[in-house]
């Protein structure tokens, strides 16, 4: 959220309870992009030594070839709309440079258009700033598996359409791998690193454990810095309507109780590889910590 985008922009269009919230005029203002740049330089400054900050993202999921133009190839989008307000490739080096003259060092976590899919990380232009992050979000093939309906029960690994050209592809490990080369031949081709900031799956996905395994595995495997998506959340209202991703609720989608699981077991043992903290600042819950 930010002058002229709200984050209903990700999500809402056309539901009528979102009616009044969703807002995308940005790509359209140039007054509104000023804003933005303005917004973070703002940002920046306040939030320049706070030791809890590990970086700035500077939008999540730019989405304007989407929402505004039903587009979702990217050599399509960008052959018509390159240069334009609604080119990210134009706004947010203008952001880093906000940024970078208040605050030299904080790493700035830049994504691509698409809703930041991997598949359009190639089109997003890297500029020579310090300590620039490129980053994808990884939910492909997203309304086949990884945020599927309860009723649709699609396997991983699995055979169907994917690219919706009329055929049903492989959906396995080596999907997964030849989609995440991409972001390997991104980071090798410009000398930047690439992190996968937000990936997952809805815990009641058949096989989730498989792919997860699998994924996770592959990150690892490449030396790809991941983020998984949860919105953990002490507002009890909200954690019981959305929950699909609490991969602590277990896989059956009624539950709303934190419930052992082999999808948690799975996200628990990638996760206790890790040896190197982002953060010099201690944890809340550390026992050595003295908090």
């Amino acid at each position: 959220t930010g002058p002229g985008r709200s984050e209903y922009s990700l999500c809402c269009e056309g539901e009528d309870w979102a009616n009044g919230y969703f807002n995308a005029e940005m790509w359209t203002d140039q007054e509104g992009q000023d804003a933005w740049v303005e917004m973070w330089r703002f940002t920046a400054e306040h939030y320049r030594d706070n030791p809890y900050v590990v970086g700035y993202k500077l939008m999540v999921e730019p989405n304007v070839a989407g929402i505004l133009f039903d587009i979702w190839e990217p050599d399509v989008f960008y052959s018509r709309y390159a240069g334009t307000l609604y080119d990210w490739n134009q706004l947010y080096p203008r952001i880093v440079d906000g940024i970078r003259g208040v605050d030299p060092d904080t790493p700035i976590l830049v994504n691509a258009e698409g809703f930041s899919a991997i598949e359009w990380l190639p089109y997003l232009i890297p500029i020579d700033q310090p300590n620039i992050v490129y980053v994808a979000h990884q939910y492909d093939p997203y309304e086949h598996y990884t945020n599927q309906e309860p009723w649709l029960k699609n396997e991983y690994p699995g055979y169907y359409d994917i690219d919706y050209d009329g055929s049903p592809d492989d959906f396995n490990r080596d999907w997964l791998q030849d989609l995440l080369f991409t972001l390997d031949d991104y980071s090798s081709g410009h000398g930047v690193p690439v992190a996968v900031d937000e990936f997952g799956v809805v815990r009641y996905a058949p096989n989730a454990v498989l792919y997860m395994d699998d994924i996770m595995g592959l990150f690892e495997d490449m030396g790809i810095n991941f983020c998984i998506w949860e919105w953990p959340t002490s507002w009890r209202e909200f954690e019981v309507d959305v929950h699909e991703f609490n991969f602590r609720f277990g896989a059956d989608i009624n539950s709303r109780t934190e419930t052992p699981s082999d999808l948690l077991d799975v996200i628990l043992s990638y996760w206790n590889l890790n040896t190197i903290r982002p953060s010099t600042a201690p944890w809340v819950n550390d026992p050595d910590s003295g908090d």
